[in-house]
């Protein structure tokens, strides 16, 4: 707390009267960042006008876009995914509301015209996708210092999804 004093020119007092605790500052600082990543990925998602067979492509660069215009934010985003804590974790799970209804219109309109497996509910495919996102937020607790890291995470992040995607769809053996 000194620290973020000092290097806002505020006092301590002061912070605290907006923030009564260190977990209180992280929460708004986790819901400011989520805010922010929600409304990037819906610009893009608008601007992209995206058919569904590239909705997730259009997603994905939204969220690229805006994790490189706010680095911080990309590695506090990756980092309060992986909250071990139950109680602080039901907190930050509690301010995804938002992205993680946006995460499932996506994948509804991803999953438009096409059939799912026989053995899995369209519910169990966007819960198996919470799980891959929360895994790979939990396994990549920073973003990569540069830009070709991220090109190269972000690359390997789109594949399995593309396996996700391939996994609980329909195919032709399942027929």
């Amino acid at each position: 707390m000194n620290v973020i004093c000092q290097g806002g020119g505020i006092s301590k007092g002061n912070l605290y009267h907006y923030f009564p605790s260190k977990e209180a500052l992280y929460l708004a600082c986790v819901q400011e960042s989520l805010r922010g990543l929600t409304a990037g990925i819906r610009r893009g998602l608008k601007e992209a006008d995206a058919l569904p067979d590239r909705l997730m492509d259009a997603c994905f660069n939204a969220r690229m876009r805006y994790f490189r215009e706010h680095p911080d934010s990309g590695i506090l985003f990756c980092r309060c995914q992986a909250v071990p804590d139950p109680v602080m974790r039901g907190k930050v799970l509690a301010l995804r509301t938002e992205l993680d209804e946006l995460n499932r219109e996506v994948i509804r309109q991803a999953f438009e015209g096409k059939k799912i497996r026989r053995d899995i509910t369209r519910e169990e495919a966007a819960g198996m996708f919470r799980m891959l996102e929360e895994m790979w937020n939990s396994e990549n607790l920073s973003q990569p210092d540069d830009e070709e890291k991220m090109k190269k995470k972000e690359t390997y992040c789109r594949k399995m999804i593309t396996v996700f995607f391939y996994g609980v769809l329909e195919r032709e053996d399942d027929r």
